[in-house]
């Protein structure tokens, strides 16, 4: 898909600056010719890491304007900061699983052993493990928060009390 667009380019110098513009213009045109359009709405620039005396500033999008620059971006549906960590990606996912459970909870009035680990596994469990290879916690609070939100989901999910 022409929304997953990615372009990358290790930066040391300011010829790596002008080169990735110039690279960026040969990508536009090649869209022209084959009457693709790109929503240059959804452009984000990000930085990884720093180069001595480089200076950041953002590359141009075929009308001329500027890319914003982003400290977070989703790609895939997992959001990563220019560190590449993971922490908003991990609050993310903890809260959309507690709602999840709230609406599932209210819904179903089970609480049979077999049909609540199914949706703990099918709605729950699965949002959890999304792309965990590449978002994997390494720091121990992160690691610690999911299994806390594992614990307290499970918790709800058997009826288990505190």
């Amino acid at each position: 898909f022409a929304d997953d667009t990615r372009i990358s380019r290790k930066i040391t110098s300011e010829e790596d600056k002008v080169l990735l513009q110039k690279v960026l213009n040969v990508i536009y045109d090649w869209a022209n010719k084959n009457l693709m359009k790109f929503n240059e709405n959804k452009f984000e620039q990000m930085s990884h890491g720093e180069a001595k005396n480089i200076k950041i500033e953002p590359y141009k999008t075929q009308s001329g304007n500027e890319i914003k620059i982003g400290e977070t971006v989703r790609d895939l549906g997992v959001i990563a900061n220019n560190n590449l960590l993971f922490r908003e990606h991990i609050d993310n996912i903890g809260t959309s699983s507690k709602i999840m459970s709230g609406v599932l909870l209210r819904t179903f009035s089970t609480r049979q052993e077999e049909p609540m680990m199914r949706m703990f596994n099918s709605y729950i469990k699965s949002k959890l493990e999304y792309c965990s290879l590449v978002w994997s916690p390494w720091h121990q609070t992160e690691i610690n928060k999911l299994e806390r939100i594992l614990f307290f989901l499970l918790a709800k999910y058997m009826g288990w009390t505190n």
